[in-house]
């Protein structure tokens, strides 16, 4: 009887390390798929408000634009994407003097430089 208890712990202590070694090398390989993530993804910010300055005789003035909004998608490394905020992304047009009242303006949209994230073209104008 004595004999059979060794051989069940031993099988017991051998199910644990195979189990430890296991998770161990699941482990690893999540933090090599985890930082090797090339899949691309894309990310919409919505309501981002726009910076307006208009060109004049005297230089530049910033106009109101609070209620004026654009949204922009972004794409690149899924890993990258998700840590991007609202507050990394803003939005500015220069408006001319003699614009318009129904004219429509191009707004440039930046962040600062992340690699291989890319701003995806949409109707960026207001």
């Amino acid at each position: 009887m004595l004999n059979d208890e060794k051989k069940s712990f031993r099988f017991r202590l051998t199910d644990i390390v195979a189990l430890v070694i296991c998770l161990g090398i699941a482990f690893v390989l999540w933090i090599y798929v985890s930082s090797n993530d090339v899949t691309v993804s894309t990310k919409t910010f919505n309501h981002i408000y726009i910076d307006m300055t208009t060109h004049n005789k005297s230089g530049l003035d910033i106009l109101s634009g609070a209620d004026t909004t654009v949204d922009v998608t972004v794409s690149g490394k899924k890993s990258v994407i998700n840590k991007l905020t609202k507050e990394d992304i803003s939005a500015y047009t220069v408006i001319s003097e003699n614009a318009e009242a129904n004219e429509r303006f191009e707004c440039t949209v930046y962040f600062d430089p992340i690699n291989n994230v890319t701003i995806i073209p949409s109707a960026s104008s207001f």
